[in-house]
């Protein structure tokens, strides 16, 4: 079962230092002639995000000593997510010239893929460390151990979403342009500007629960902010990383020879 997917997946990690290259040369290229490079983009979003803590603790109602670290915890994850999934949409396509010059696994543009999601991911950490330092939110705790369940599940999932998206919208490009118009909506439903408890228990069961985002999102924020994540996070993700593995290693093993023509 899933012959021709595993073959692919391992001959994508005995080239998993070419995947990390890859990855790489894209941040160097990116920055290219700057003198700070990928630090102008944190530098950026911390000033952005600052300014509007500011305005928006004073609109929630809430101390900006709690509202900053929880903003930007849940803004760096959601950039996170959001690279992994709108990128991922075209992954294929943009590394077309690859697969038509090299026997290449088709795994390996997904690993990359999130490689690069990681670099991004690193690269605004310092913001959450900084700002809860800066607020004596005290986060060197036990709970930091969840951690350990967090980041293989963002990791695994964001790899499996990126070949699904990958495979469907090398077949149907249209489906690039409706994640990204539905993604543009959904940061709004998810709670990132805003608490889960700003919203009543009714409208929190319709908007928020169904939201596999926000659990993700959960499973990282709270123990980056000293909690523990909910049991029920744990339990969605837990699944919906189950599910998305084995529809992953479906479609890479069904299309996995058609998809050169798609492309």
């Amino acid at each position: 079962m899933f012959k021709l997917a595993i073959s692919d997946l391992k001959d994508c990690l005995k080239k998993n230092e070419l995947c990390f290259e890859l990855a790489l040369t894209d941040v160097r290229l990116r920055y290219k002639r700057s003198k700070i490079g990928p630090l102008w983009e944190t530098i950026s979003l911390g000033i952005l995000l600052s300014i509007l803590s500011f305005l928006w603790s004073k609109l929630w109602g809430t101390k900006i000593n709690q509202y900053l670290p929880y903003l930007i915890s849940g803004m760096i994850l959601w950039r996170f997510i959001n690279l992994i999934i709108t990128d991922g949409c075209s992954v294929f396509i943009k590394h077309d010239y690859l697969y038509r010059a090299l026997p290449l696994p088709w795994s390996l543009a997904a690993l990359k893929h999130v490689y690069s999601g990681i670099f991004l991911f690193l690269h605004h950490l310092p913001l959450v460390i900084i700002s809860n330092i800066y607020f004596n939110v005290n986060f060197i705790t036990y709970k930091l151990l969840y951690l350990i369940y967090s980041f293989p599940i963002i990791l695994i999932t964001s790899f499996s979403l990126t070949i699904l998206l990958g495979f469907l919208c090398a077949r149907y490009r249209d489906v690039i342009s409706i994640t990204s118009s539905l993604l543009s909506i959904l940061i709004f439903f998810t709670p990132i500007f805003w608490t889960i408890d700003q919203m009543n228990e009714v409208n929190r069961n319709i908007f928020v629960m169904p939201n596999l985002i926000y659990h993700y999102i959960e499973i990282v924020r709270q123990p980056l902010l000293g909690n523990a994540p909910s049991e029920i996070s744990i339990m969605l993700t837990f699944f919906s990383t189950l599910i998305l593995i084995i529809s992953g290693l479906f479609v890479l093993n069904k299309f996995k020879r058609k998809i050169i023509y798609w492309i």
